[in-house]
Protein backbone atom coordinates (compact mmCIF):
# COMPACT_ATOMS: atom_id res chain seq x y z
CA UNK A 1 0.00 0.00 0.00
CA UNK A 2 1.13 3.31 -1.13
CA UNK A 3 -0.03 6.66 1.27
CA UNK A 4 0.18 10.28 -0.05
CA UNK A 5 -0.23 12.96 1.61
CA UNK A 6 -0.59 15.87 0.04
CA UNK A 7 -1.39 19.57 -0.75
CA UNK A 8 -2.37 19.72 -4.32
CA UNK A 9 -4.17 23.26 -5.19
CA UNK A 10 -7.45 23.07 -7.27
CA UNK A 11 -6.31 24.41 -10.08
CA UNK A 12 -3.59 21.25 -10.48
CA UNK A 13 -6.14 18.38 -9.52
CA UNK A 14 -6.75 16.46 -12.67
CA UNK A 15 -2.51 15.96 -12.31
CA UNK A 16 -3.17 14.56 -8.60
CA UNK A 17 -5.94 12.26 -9.40
CA UNK A 18 -3.78 10.52 -12.42
CA UNK A 19 -1.46 10.24 -10.48
CA UNK A 20 -2.60 8.41 -7.83
CA UNK A 21 -4.45 6.11 -10.52
CA UNK A 22 -0.72 5.44 -11.91
CA UNK A 23 0.88 4.71 -8.57
CA UNK A 24 -1.27 2.06 -7.92
CA UNK A 25 -1.43 0.28 -11.41
CA UNK A 26 2.69 0.72 -11.46
CA UNK A 27 3.15 -0.75 -8.18
CA UNK A 28 0.27 -2.92 -8.55
CA UNK A 29 -0.89 -1.73 -4.88
CA UNK A 30 -3.50 -0.18 -3.44
CA UNK A 31 -2.88 3.49 -3.65
CA UNK A 32 -4.10 5.76 -1.00
CA UNK A 33 -3.75 9.72 -1.31
CA UNK A 34 -5.45 12.52 1.01
CA UNK A 35 -5.34 15.62 0.06
CA UNK A 36 -6.40 18.99 2.24
CA UNK A 37 -9.10 21.66 1.56
CA UNK A 38 -9.69 25.19 2.74
CA UNK A 39 -7.43 28.14 1.24
CA UNK A 40 -3.81 28.48 2.38
CA UNK A 41 -1.70 31.57 3.40
CA UNK A 42 -1.31 32.04 -0.17
CA UNK A 43 -4.72 32.13 -1.05
CA UNK A 44 -4.27 28.68 -2.92
CA UNK A 45 -7.57 26.80 -2.97
CA UNK A 46 -7.46 23.38 -1.90
CA UNK A 47 -10.61 21.08 -3.09
CA UNK A 48 -9.55 17.12 -1.40
CA UNK A 49 -9.80 14.78 -4.27
CA UNK A 50 -8.55 12.30 -1.35
CA UNK A 51 -9.05 8.81 -2.50
CA UNK A 52 -8.42 5.07 -3.04
CA UNK A 53 -7.26 2.80 -5.84
CA UNK A 54 -6.93 -0.97 -6.23
CA UNK A 55 -4.17 -2.76 -8.10
CA UNK A 56 -5.31 -2.23 -11.42
CA UNK A 57 -6.50 1.56 -11.13
CA UNK A 58 -9.88 0.99 -10.20
CA UNK A 59 -11.23 3.94 -7.90
CA UNK A 60 -12.34 1.99 -4.39
CA UNK A 61 -13.08 4.77 -2.53
CA UNK A 62 -13.06 8.99 -2.25
CA UNK A 63 -14.43 12.17 -0.72
CA UNK A 64 -16.43 14.66 -1.63
CA UNK A 65 -14.77 18.35 -2.89
CA UNK A 66 -14.56 20.82 -0.14
CA UNK A 67 -16.14 18.37 2.41
CA UNK A 68 -14.09 17.26 4.86
CA UNK A 69 -15.20 13.42 5.17
CA UNK A 70 -13.82 9.83 6.98
CA UNK A 71 -13.74 7.17 4.21
CA UNK A 72 -13.07 3.62 5.71
CA UNK A 73 -12.18 0.82 2.84
CA UNK A 74 -11.35 -3.01 3.87
CA UNK A 75 -8.03 -4.00 1.89
CA UNK A 76 -8.09 -7.34 0.96
CA UNK A 77 -4.27 -8.91 0.42
CA UNK A 78 -5.41 -12.03 -1.89
CA UNK A 79 -6.74 -9.75 -4.29
CA UNK A 80 -3.07 -8.22 -5.06
CA UNK A 81 -1.93 -11.50 -4.91
CA UNK A 82 -4.62 -12.75 -7.23
CA UNK A 83 -4.08 -10.23 -9.72
CA UNK A 84 -0.03 -9.87 -9.17
CA UNK A 85 -0.11 -13.92 -10.27
CA UNK A 86 -2.24 -13.85 -12.80
CA UNK A 87 -0.27 -10.78 -14.81
CA UNK A 88 3.12 -12.07 -13.99
CA UNK A 89 4.12 -9.60 -11.98
CA UNK A 90 8.12 -8.76 -11.92
CA UNK A 91 8.51 -11.59 -14.09
CA UNK A 92 10.28 -10.43 -16.13
CA UNK A 93 12.42 -8.00 -13.60
CA UNK A 94 15.92 -7.24 -14.51
CA UNK A 95 18.54 -9.38 -11.56
CA UNK A 96 20.94 -6.63 -10.22
CA UNK A 97 22.92 -5.66 -7.36
CA UNK A 98 23.95 -2.13 -6.15
CA UNK A 99 27.32 -1.64 -4.63
CA UNK A 100 28.03 1.29 -2.90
Amino acid sequence: MLLYVANWPKPRIEAWDTLLKARAIENMCYSIGVNRIGVDANNLEYNGHTAMYNCLGEKLANTTDDKEEIVIVELAKNHILETRSKLNFLADKDSFTVQL
